[in-house]
């Protein structure tokens, strides 16, 4: 499956809101009743594309969570986990507390990383 932010024309650390009216955006470009006229084809090809934008946008639309709350964690450990999701791909943020977020759609990817964190 391609990126779903690559999909939907945002990036990774995109908010909720960036996300949706991506969204929104090529629902609009896409959606079979404003190509009414158009060839079987061409109906074929957006339907698919439109098929695509949801699948991306359901995969995404959850947004951000909190996964793993590391304040007991050393800056070392930390840097090893983000050098880890990095290689992964994994979007993430580490807040002044040493919260990990991750959107829910890497989560299993996360596990990993983290439980293979000494």
């Amino acid at each position: 499956m391609q990126d779903p932010y690559e999909v939907l024309g945002v990036t990774s650390d995109a908010t909720p809101e960036e996300i949706k009216s991506a969204y929104l955006a090529l629902v609009q470009i896409y959606h079979p009743d404003r190509l009414a006229q158009s060839s079987d084809m061409v109906l074929a090809q957006t339907n698919r594309r439109l098929q695509e934008v949801t699948e991306a946008y359901n995969s995404v639309k959850g947004g951000w969570l909190v996964y793993w709350d590391t304040p007991g964690w050393t800056h070392g450990e930390r840097a090893s986990v983000t050098v880890k999701l990095l290689q992964a791909r994994v979007p993430h943020r580490w807040d002044e507390d040493g919260v990990l977020s991750v959107n829910r759609i890497h989560e299993a990817a996360v596990d990993q990383v983290v439980a293979s964190t000494p």
